[in-house]
């Protein structure tokens, strides 16, 4: 087996990976719409812009319906139990470099 790059092995990867997020001026221009509005986050229920998100996103994948939870923990809570029922999707998109992933039922 060969050495590790730590204990002086070859490097498998040598560029730094990609600033992350990736995101366009658009999205930007977006995201501050959101955040100047003082409505974000999916509170007060129902958010304007978490559920238009919502709604794009399940017709992105096919689902007649999709909801924006507040994290991570409330979306697999939510997205578990849902995902032994016939037609359900559960989906759970890692985030490279940054330990966490996003979890969306649709």
């Amino acid at each position: 087996m060969p050495k590790l790059a730590i204990t002086g092995g070859k490097p498998i990867r040598r560029k730094a990976f990609p600033p992350w997020p990736v995101y366009s001026n658009q999205e930007a221009r977006a995201l501050m719409r959101v955040l100047r509005s003082g409505n974000w986050g999916g509170y007060p229920f129902p958010n304007t812009h978490a559920c238009a998100f919502a709604a794009k996103f399940a017709k992105a994948h096919g689902a007649k319906y999709g909801i924006a939870l507040s994290n991570g923990t409330v979306a697999i809570e939510v997205s578990l139990p849902l995902a032994s029922k016939p037609a359900t999707k559960s989906l759970f998109r890692p985030t490279p470099g940054k330990g966490r992933s996003v979890p969306f039922c649709c």
